[in-house]
């Protein structure tokens, strides 16, 4: 299981209403990702443990996706990719990998630096 299905998983939980849901994943970049959505608001919790991970879910996900390709972008070029995949420029996230560590787009913006694109939120 890879990014993409997990993030897949965890948006079928919110259009189905659940309140929680299991992911059979365990990964750094997953973690990191669950940080940044838990640290805005979108979900309240998740929970690693043994193979899989737990996420708790607050029913504010409107659409959560994984970029495929992930694309390589400078820090110029961050309003197109705003336009491209968020539905307006204050609401929703991308999610980044810099040099320096997974960001939000915003967090990138402010640092003046480029990445990789992983996945959006909104």
């Amino acid at each position: 299981m890879n990014l993409s299905d997990c993030l897949n998983n965890i948006k079928v939980g919110e259009l189905k209403g659940q309140r929680q849901v299991g992911i059979k994943h365990n990964s750094m970049i997953l973690k990191k990702v669950l940080d940044i959505i838990k640290e805005s608001g979108f979900i309240k919790d998740y929970k690693f443990s043994g193979k899989g991970c737990v996420v708790v879910l607050n029913g504010k996900i409107n659409n959560i996706s994984a970029i495929s390709p992930r694309f390589p972008i400078g820090y110029k070029e961050w309003e197109n990719f705003e336009q491209r995949f968020l539905p307006s420029a204050t609401e929703g996230l991308i999610i980044v990998s810099t040099s320096k560590g997974i960001k939000t787009h915003v967090q990138a913006k402010a640092d003046r630096e480029g990445g990789v694109l992983l996945a959006f939120v909104y």
